[in-house]
């Protein structure tokens, strides 16, 4: 009982995180981009505030990505 307890404890940290909290927050960067834009446009009469839609992706790609997810898990060879 101990083994399986401490097994979870350890690979919970090293488990990437559910498809369904990536495309939350996905959806939370977009609503966010497009919600600055559309307040911005409504203000200002300027389509230039749509331009926090790709702003916020790209800060919420930064805060939120995994660079190791994107790495080929062998090891290319090494030994």
């Amino acid at each position: 009982m101990q083994e399986t307890r401490n097994r979870i404890e350890t690979q919970s940290p090293a488990a990437p995180p559910s498809i369904r909290r990536r495309l939350f927050w996905l959806l939370v960067c977009t609503a966010l981009g497009l919600g600055i834009g559309t307040v911005g446009h409504y203000l200002t009469s300027k389509p230039a505030w749509f331009l926090a839609l790709p702003a916020s992706l790209a800060a919420g790609w930064l805060f939120f990505a995994n660079p190791s997810e994107c790495m080929s898990r062998r090891d290319c060879g090494r030994e």
